[in-house]
């Protein structure tokens, strides 16, 4: 599980050369089973936690160094999944159950229960706008809002007699596209949990990666070259939208959650349902995992990775300890975005313009389009033409730019400030 947050727009400028540190350093534990957490735009850190006495909602407003309680209206302290959706809107789950805080935690308010199966909803994910969708299990696989939590639809039924499929990851992908994994919690045949994809928004949901061979799968990210990676229990799975085409990259550990940088490097969070445990790093836009980064930990663990307001990772490791990077690894920039690409774009964020300049000696064909997957914008960049694009009409929020050349197909992520 991850945090959509928007830093990870952004680019890093330290080398892993330059270390003469740990890479984790500890941040204060409000003292409960952490299961999930989010940041919102102004930076304070959310936890859905879980405890007999100590369990509930917690904000920190000073960057994790103090936490307070926010648990009014909730009546268990069993907490499981928390998204930050827009404003000061929030949702989280309990079993069966979703609440909604539109005041940052204060008071919290249920916008949905089911009866008198018991469900676990582990996963929240909020895009294209204004979908909200939360991932759960058996007959409530994938719930679907689009009307700020008011009403819910089930769209994935993953009931079955020979097995017992729960939802794991939602990701948000290009245009349309919309990506589900699961793993199985009791088996009783031979079938596989599966990678699920929706072309319309969430509504509807078909198998999109199926294997016959033993699999689980925990998390999804899209990276800098547009390919989906699925990070299951034997490494990862990337899938490559121009060849049409599944790729494994053996990795003797479960994958739990990935973070993807601008510059080309990933992050991995593995637990120890593998060889190793702790964290791995790819600087070669994920062929080859080589990198060890459990320096500074108590114990060679990650689960789960969100960004704070200063562009370092946080951490939960597993459940008990949080943990944030030494140094910052995404950082705002009002200078061109520096990656390997046919153009650079700048500023980002940006307010009332964007300049989109070549860099090759060949034609550019750029496409900007909004979170629904409407084409904003569609032009040919000349050999090192600069193009200004007018962005005055444009509400704030998260936009596309799609970038294809002669070999060459990127996304990238944009913000309007």
């Amino acid at each position: 599980m991850k945090n959509n947050f928007v830093l990870i727009l952004t680019l890093t400028f330290f080398s892993l050369s330059c270390f003469s540190q740990d890479f984790w350093e500890p941040i204060n534990n409000p003292g409960a089973h952490i299961y999930d957490m989010t940041v919102d735009l102004q930076g304070r850190i959310y936890l859905a936690t879980w405890d007999e006495n100590l369990g509930g909602i917690y904000r920190s407003d000073d960057n994790g160094e103090t936490w307070q309680h926010k648990n009014n209206g909730i009546p268990y302290l069993y907490t499981r999944a928390i998204a930050f959706y827009r404003d000061s809107t929030l949702f989280t789950s309990l079993f069966s159950k979703l609440y909604r805080t539109s005041d940052l935690g204060e008071n919290w308010q249920l916008v949905y229960e089911h009866f008198p199966e018991a469900t676990s909803f582990d996963v929240i994910r909020c895009g294209f706008d204004s979908i909200i969708l939360v991932g759960g299990e058996n007959s409530r696989g994938i719930l679907r809002s689009v009307d700020n939590g008011e009403t819910w639809e089930n769209v994935l039924n993953l009931s079955s007699p020979d097995h017992y499929e729960h939802v794991e990851d939602i990701c948000f992908g290009p245009g349309n596209s919309i990506y589900a994994c699961t793993s199985y919690t009791n088996v009783w045949s031979d079938e596989q949990p599966k990678v699920y994809r929706s072309d319309d928004f969430g509504i509807t949901w078909i198998p999109f990666l199926s294997l016959d061979t033993p699999s689980a799968y925990y998390s999804l990210e899209i990276d800098n070259n547009g390919r989906l990676l699925v990070g299951g229990w034997s490494g990862i799975y990337r899938y490559d939208f121009a060849l049409q085409q599944w790729e494994h990259i053996p990795i003797n550990t479960s994958v739990r959650d990935i973070i993807v940088i601008p510059d080309n490097r990933i992050f991995l969070a593995c637990d120890q349902n593998g060889g190793f445990r702790g964290v791995l790093l790819s600087e070669d836009g994920g062929d080859t995992y080589p990198t060890v980064l459990n320096s500074g930990l108590n114990s060679n663990y990650a689960r789960q990775f969100t960004i704070d307001i200063n562009g370092r990772i946080i951490m939960n490791q597993s459940s008990t300890y949080l943990y944030r990077s030494n140094d910052t690894i995404f950082t705002d920039i009002d200078s061109p975005i520096l990656v390997e690409m046919p153009i650079k774009i700048f500023p980002n964020p940006f307010d009332k313009y964007l300049i989109f300049k070549s860099t090759v000696n060949k034609q550019v064909h750029v496409e900007v389009f909004n979170q629904l997957g409407f084409i904003l914008s569609k032009f040919t960049l000349e050999p090192l033409q600069e193009y200004h694009f007018d962005a005055t009409i444009l509400p704030t929020g998260l936009y596309l730019v799609r970038i294809e050349s002669e070999k060459q197909h990127q996304i990238l992520k944009l913000i309007r400030q």
